[in-house]
């Protein structure tokens, strides 16, 4: 679906958002998992805001703990009471045929055997942003805590709230605790929960070679972080441009410091590359960029300061484009994500520096050896809407041109495969296997289908269609490590509540747009009955 506005909306005047979910079109998760933050687009424009708001995710994910067990547990609060066939539990084996609490009205795909509880049951804190928000994202601080960064479309800005990190707070239990530091906000709000003006960025100053004053151009619409979290890159839907952002280490503002022009029309989508990935340029951040207008995938350079005295600043550079060319038309081109997995388990496989061995193992071959890390490819997945399809490529050492001459910064498509209508976003995360160990997977959301569709990179085959509410729009998974997923390694249980099988790692959650929910995912693969499938509906279903 196309979220596209050629005017501005700022909000400010009007009634103010009500607290709940509302077009949801973007999702984060706290870093120790106990907060989901979930932003609400306001696509209507029934109100003068879009609205950033957290749930207790411990809870909910207890509650999903529960509704595996017996969807018919009592302590879950249901807005309405589920059939039973005999007076038995008709999931997984006897789905109802009509809604819960409804009969003869006909079950929604998506619905059968789901407890569909209320979203208020969870939410903490909300916080009103601009008009027609279209994304959040989560930067781990160094100091003073986290930092969320949202666009908003509306008033053209990258707005920026602090949060607490609860990977801090191990010994705070955030179920039971009144005050939980990480489900709350932190953004100068006033008594009506609006952000104040000094957490928006809508302009500012660049470099002195360069440009000396910037204005944030239209249509913000999908941004991307360094590595590092030093950097941040936002593409624009309705201009052809591209703004650089750069972070503080302190939870203070983001100042924006470069816009790049002469960029395809409809930018959409972006995604980091490792930072290294040219270790022999030095370390500066690259970037893909996909557009909804133009066969090509877009890759763009940051370069930072030569030095804290030098009067140039960032700047973004276009480093060159690859046609999507393998099939007729691939245009309107969509997400784009980066495994970075390949390169990462190669750097754990480099033993260290070993001085005491016969001949001594010394730091100039650790280095040379993860350099040769630093130089295998990426795997790229590409969302393509026409025709509807995942793109599968690589960036990387092994990418040649015509001649044969080694090209890294040159994307190379190596296959298609076909997809339900309406594909947007991709996501890569990990299930937990039957070994109870991670395993890496690629999420789709096809928003026109209703579908989620889980893709096995390895197998390179399509693992299971997820069928869920109308709409899908985003998708959020419970906190983990790349280095985890790397390695493979056994997912740690959650010992806060013995009496249900829950891990660290459990579950993914998908925002439908259309019908303003949350659904909750359950990615064991050792529960069969509900593997790959939703166990909790959070919303009343909103037409």
């Amino acid at each position: 679906m196309s979220l596209f506005w050629l005017g501005c909306y700022g909000g400010g005047g009007g009634v103010d958002p009500p607290s709940g979910l509302y077009f949801p079109v973007s999702m984060e998760v706290s870093r120790g998992g106990n907060a989901l933050y979930v932003l609400n687009s306001d696509f209507d424009l029934r109100y003068n805001g879009s609205t950033l708001e957290s749930l207790n995710l411990a809870q909910i994910r207890l509650d999903a703990a529960r509704a595996i067990a017996n969807p018919l547990d009592p302590l879950l609060p249901r807005l309405w009471k589920m059939e039973t066939s005999g007076g038995g539990n008709p999931c997984p084996h006897h789905p109802p045929l009509s809604k819960p609490g409804r009969p003869g009205e006909p079950q929604l795909p998506g619905d059968t055997c789901i407890p569909r509880v209320n979203a208020s049951r969870y939410e903490k804190d909300t916080v009103v942003l601009g008009a027609l928000g279209s994304e959040v994202q989560l930067k781990r601080g160094e100091t003073g805590g986290d930092q969320l960064f949202v666009l908003t479309r509306g008033d053209m800005a990258l707005t920026w709230v602090n949060v607490s990190n609860d990977q801090s707070l191990a010994d705070v239990d955030p179920i039971q605790a009144e005050s939980y530091p990480s489900f709350f906000f932190r953004c100068d709000q006033d008594a009506k929960k609006r952000c104040s003006g000094t957490h928006r960025i809508t302009s500012g100053r660049g470099g002195e070679r360069l440009v000396a004053d910037l204005t944030m151009p239209a249509e913000p619409f999908s941004m991307a972080q360094s590595v590092d979290g030093s950097m941040i890159v936002v593409v624009h839907q309705s201009e052809p441009k591209a703004s650089l952002f750069i972070t503080s280490a302190d939870g203070k503002a983001p100042t924006i410091q470069f816009v790049l022009e002469g960029l395809p029309l409809g930018g959409v989508g972006i995604a980091a590359l490792s930072d290294g990935f040219f270790p022999e340029k030095g370390c500066s951040p690259s970037f893909l960029l996909t557009s909804r207008s133009a066969a090509l995938v877009t890759l763009v350079r940051a370069y930072r300061p030569a030095s804290a005295a030098a009067k140039s600043g960032y700047f973004l550079v276009k480093r060159g484009q690859t046609p999507l060319v393998a099939n007729a038309g691939w245009m309107d081109s969509r997400g784009i994500a980066v495994d970075p997995t390949l390169r990462i388990s190669c750097k754990l496989r480099v033993a260290p520096v070993d001085l005491k061995i016969n001949p001594p193992r010394t730091q100039a071959q650790v280095d040379e050896e993860q350099a040769t890390c630093l130089r295998l490819p990426e795997r790229v997945f590409l969302i393509n809407r026409s025709p509807p399809s995942l793109l599968i490529g690589e960036v990387g050492d092994r990418t040649a041109d015509a001649r044969g001459n080694r090209v890294p910064e040159q994307l190379r498509i190596a296959s298609s495969i076909p997809l339900p209508a309406g594909p947007s976003r991709v996501y890569l995360a990990p299930i937990v296997d039957t070994d109870g160990r991670y395993s890496l997977r690629v999420f789709i959301i096809c928003f026109d289908a209703s579908l989620v569709i889980m893709y096995d990179p390895d197998r390179r085959a399509i693992a299971d269609i997820i069928q869920v509410e109308s709409g899908p729009h985003a998708m959020a998974f419970d906190p983990f490590s790349w280095e985890d997923v790397a390695r493979r390694a056994v997912v740690p249980k959650d010992a806060r509540w013995s009496s249900f099988e829950l891990q660290r790692y459990q579950f993914g959650y998908v925002a439908s747009f259309r019908k303003s929910s949350v659904q909750v995912l359950d990615l064991m693969a050792a529960h069969p009955t509900t593997f790959g499938r939703p166990v909790l509906t959070l919303g009343a279903a909103a037409p």
